[in-house]
């Protein structure tokens, strides 16, 4: 950038610029070079972060990642959601169809969730009532499709309604995803009303 106002300036011009321009260029130039030195500072860290979440993630550290958009990816890449998918899918013999999982990060988040090691957690600790509540949705269906999402929605509705977030909480979750609709309301009271039968729901 200096050379280039330089060369256009002075050089090219023949015209030799007043010393208080050549001051203010002077300075220009320097406050220009710290910028750049910072963006670079900052880029060299960002992909530093990028490659130490990466090395967590891929050596099971969850605990120490904290939750954000780039270590979420990369957490989805291992698919930590088959196993609970494969079991709901074999409730009908179904063929689960791919979708993408990252809009579930803004729910996390809002459940209050810190790091991957928080979403492990809901895997482990609430991974047979999600199963139960699919069965019951699904055992006297026909589907024979079931989308990806299907395991970490049902988590996160048997993680709300243990939670005693009840159909508003229910309701608040699908706004998350769907936007506001007025047939959440409805499907949260259905599937509340459905929830209830769960031995799961006896225990809250």
């Amino acid at each position: 950038m200096w050379a280039t106002l330089d060369h256009d300036t002075g050089y090219k011009t023949g015209v030799e610029v007043p010393r208080e321009y050549l001051r203010n260029l002077n300075r220009l130039a320097g406050m220009l070079e710290l910028v750049d030195e910072q963006f670079c500072q900052i880029r060299t860290g960002i992909n530093n972060y990028r490659r130490r979440v990466q090395a967590l993630v891929h050596s099971g550290n969850f605990e120490e990642v904290s939750l954000d958009g780039d270590s979420f990816s990369n957490y989805l890449q291992l698919r930590p959601f088959d196993a609970l998918n494969k079991r709901i899918a074999s409730i009908n013999q179904a063929e689960i169809h791919e979708s993408s999982l990252l809009h579930y990060l803004k729910v996390f988040k809002a459940l209050g969730f810190e790091s991957l090691g928080d979403i492990q957690k809901l895997i482990r600790d609430y991974g047979e009532d999600a199963y139960q509540l699919a069965v019951s949705q699904l055992g006297n269906t026909d589907i024979d499709i079931i989308s990806s999402t299907v395991a970490p929605q049902n988590l996160v509705v048997v993680y709300i309604l243990k939670q005693g977030g009840g159909e508003i909480g229910l309701k608040k979750f699908f706004e998350l995803l769907y936007g506001a609709q007025p047939k959440n309301e409805a499907h949260a009271h259905r599937l509340m009303q459905r929830a209830k039968q769960l031995p799961f729901m006896q225990e809250v």
